[in-house]
């Protein structure tokens, strides 16, 4: 009863175990424990500059856990743990280019060749990266009878989640001129039982929730949303053409494709797909190139 002191509430206890009992429940009790380890990764030796797609240096990991464990008045126990796993794929090499004419002898004898000159490509891919992050959440929340002369049952309130995100990157410049983007990101889901999940209780319950998680890893989750995106860059060779050396042009195509599943509860609903495209040029001229 807030209305009241809490010495002349516990003196109408005469039980010394319930006075200290209901003492110890009145407290407000929050306690944090955490860990956390973030993109951690070996950098590369001394004197080795030179990247590989297989070199261990691409790789970074993450992990934390966290945890809070509250009480107070209202609730008998509210205990929270986080956990978070990562694990990242970065591979950033320096492609050479190759001109196979350049070195042609006549091609340089007039500006007419210079666009068969300048022809070059890139065998690798500038950029190369994925990422992976698992990240679950387990909660137990009790609340508390402070009505002693009413018997209820309270019961154990679990809220839980499970996610996995997968990320995707891709950077190519095919040429000098030409260069593709693309980028795509997977959020699912990981199914594990309904209830209470308790390692140390009845050895079934947590088989059972071992064997559902392990399969749905297995399947790679439940999808509940997929989106990329891609854009292919063009810078067009009109100053290699000695007519047009005036300008300079771009153009970009860009296209987005998003699938989102409907909710769990309402799968009848249907899922929803949204697409897009566009191109865009732009130009520019120089006039003093033109009178010069």
């Amino acid at each position: 009863d807030p209305d009241i002191f809490m010495k002349d509430y516990l003196n109408s206890y005469t039980n010394d175990s319930i006075r200290k009992e209901v003492a110890n429940a009145a407290k407000n009790l929050t306690v944090r424990r955490s860990i956390n380890f973030t993109n951690v990764r070996k950098e590369k030796g001394t004197g080795k500059s030179k990247s590989h797609i297989y070199d261990v240096e691409n790789l970074s990991l993450t992990y934390a856990y966290s945890e809070i464990y509250m009480r107070d008045i209202n609730v008998n126990r509210d205990f929270t743990k986080n956990y978070k796993g990562g694990l990242g794929y970065n591979f950033n090499p320096s492609p050479k280019n190759y001109a196979p004419l350049s070195k042609v002898p006549f091609l340089g004898k007039s500006k007419f060749f210079a666009l068969a000159k300048d022809f070059n490509f890139y065998l690798l891919p500038r950029q190369i990266a994925f990422r992976t992050d698992i990240n679950r959440m387990y909660n137990e929340r009790v609340m508390r009878n402070n009505y002693p002369d009413i018997v209820a049952q309270m019961d154990t309130f679990i809220n839980k989640n499970f996610f996995w995100i997968r990320a995707y990157d891709l950077k190519y410049d095919i040429t000098k001129a030409l260069k593709f983007d693309f980028q795509a990101t997977n959020n699912s889901l990981i199914g594990e039982p309904d209830g209470r999940v308790d390692k140390k209780g009845e050895d079934e319950n947590y088989s059972e929730w071992q064997d559902s998680v392990k399969y749905s890893i297995a399947k790679f989750g439940k999808t509940t949303d997929y989106r990329h995106n891609a854009n292919l860059n063009y810078t067009l060779p009109l100053s290699k053409i000695p007519l047009t050396d005036w300008l300079n042009s771009t153009a970009q195509y860009s296209a987005t494709y998003n699938w989102m599943r409907a909710p769990f509860a309402a799968d009848t609903l249907g899922h929803t797909i949204q697409n897009s495209r566009s191109l865009q040029i732009n130009g520019t001229g120089n006039m003093l190139t033109v009178y010069n």
